[in-house]
């Protein structure tokens, strides 16, 4: 039984590391505004691996070295005047915390695998980043008015934005979930780290 586990642990282990840096090559090359896998990979990530260590430290190396680069070449001009390499904004603890978020929704909402589920997840996980990064905005940023009425005009102004990545999200996750499922034997198909231990 333990073989199985750890087998089961490494399996899912090896798939999240080739997916998470197959999604930082996809969002650093051009694509749509707000058509990103990262969302799907957080939610897949917390699913196969559980809550564990890996489930949050590799999705946040992927995210943070894609965000290292396109902070630093298409987004250099809305975040800093300076010159010198930008490491960090403040603006990514809404954006990290969101993931976190993610991560945990994935390890702790479905047992297995099935469009319904995954949908339903992928709904949930962009309604968080949405609420979350808004919010974010609506502190980071004098645009809006610190009071509810600027709140609103912050959330409103995202609405068109959520529509494009709440499809994205779902198109995502589909595939991604889809894909783990046909190329993962049996034995070893989506099974929670936390469900083979008890």
């Amino acid at each position: 039984m333990r073989n199985t586990i750890n087998k089961a642990v490494k399996s899912n282990g090896i798939w999240v590391v080739v997916l998470m840096l197959a999604a930082m090559l996809v969002r650093v090359l051009p694509h749509p505004p707000n058509v990103s896998p990262m969302t799907a990979i957080c939610l897949f990530s917390g699913f196969a691996v559980g809550v564990r260590l890996l489930s949050f430290l590799i999705p946040l190396i992927v995210i943070y070295g894609s965000d290292f680069v396109i902070n630093n070449t298409i987004s250099r001009g809305f975040l800093s005047e300076s010159t010198e390499i930008i490491w960090w904004s403040d603006f990514m603890f809404w954006t990290y915390g969101s993931y976190l978020l993610i991560i945990i929704i994935g390890a702790i909402s479905f047992d297995k695998i099935k469009t319904k589920n995954v949908i339903r997840t992928a709904l949930i996980s962009s309604l968080v980043f949405f609420l979350l990064t808004n919010f974010g905005s609506w502190i980071s940023y004098p645009f809006y008015p610190k009071d509810a009425t600027g709140l609103m005009m912050c959330f409103q102004a995202g609405v068109p934005f959520f529509r494009t990545s709440l499809l994205s999200d779902i198109a995502f996750s589909v595939v991604l979930f889809g894909a783990y499922r046909y190329i993962t034997t049996p034995s070893l198909q989506l099974r929670k780290a936390k469900q083979i231990v008890s």
